[in-house]
């Protein structure tokens, strides 16, 4: 992928569907602050993530993948609550294969995990899907692990790593807090 040049990228939504077997779609769906990990105990329900540039970019792809009544293959990789991918996705044209492989990485080394990627998720209600998903990262990640999941099993998993990360996060810094405060 990688050594094959530049992904290229296509001026509208049109021209991926046109031109792709398979769309990647990874938008930002931001939270709302009750999701900050110096908050974690906030007394406040957080409410879900922010869907609407993913809803577009979804609602896009459907729109000419019917309008141009081509196989496809969509991917989301965006961060999602368990449901979404289905909820975003449901009625779609049986040409259309869904799939939902998140990117697992952090501020300040994206390119180092988008590169070298620990472990790829996929999840699908469609054995070819992980097929396709496994084509696609094989030449990046050499020998590590994909692991094959259901819709709602992938998008609990990755929101699972990322609570894990946070709560690491706000351990440390609560035990540093700690420590300044003991004088240690």
């Amino acid at each position: 992928l990688l050594h094959a040049g530049p992904i290229p990228l296509a001026p509208t939504i049109q021209t991926f569907v046109r031109f792709c077997d398979v769309v990647i779609v990874m938008v930002d769906t931001p939270h709302p602050p009750e999701f900050d990990t110096t908050r974690l105990l906030a007394h406040k329900r957080p409410q879900n993530f922010d869907y609407t540039s993913l809803r577009v970019a979804v609602d896009g792809v459907m729109s000419q993948a019917i309008n141009q009544n081509k196989p496809l293959t969509l991917i989301i990789s965006s961060t999602v609550s368990p449901g979404t991918v289905r909820s975003l996705t449901a009625g779609h044209p049986q040409h259309v294969k869904i799939g939902y492989s998140p990117v697992l990485i952090a501020l300040g080394s994206v390119v180092r995990d988008l590169t070298n990627p620990d472990m790829v998720i996929v999840g699908t209600d469609d054995p070819t899907v992980h097929d396709i998903v496994e084509q696609i990262w094989t030449p990046v990640i050499n020998t590590k692990p994909i692991l094959k999941l259901g819709l709602g099993e992938a998008e609990l998993a990755k929101l699972s790593m990322n609570a894990f990360i946070s709560f690491k996060i706000a351990f440390v810094n609560h035990l540093a807090r700690m420590s300044e405060a003991l004088g240690v």
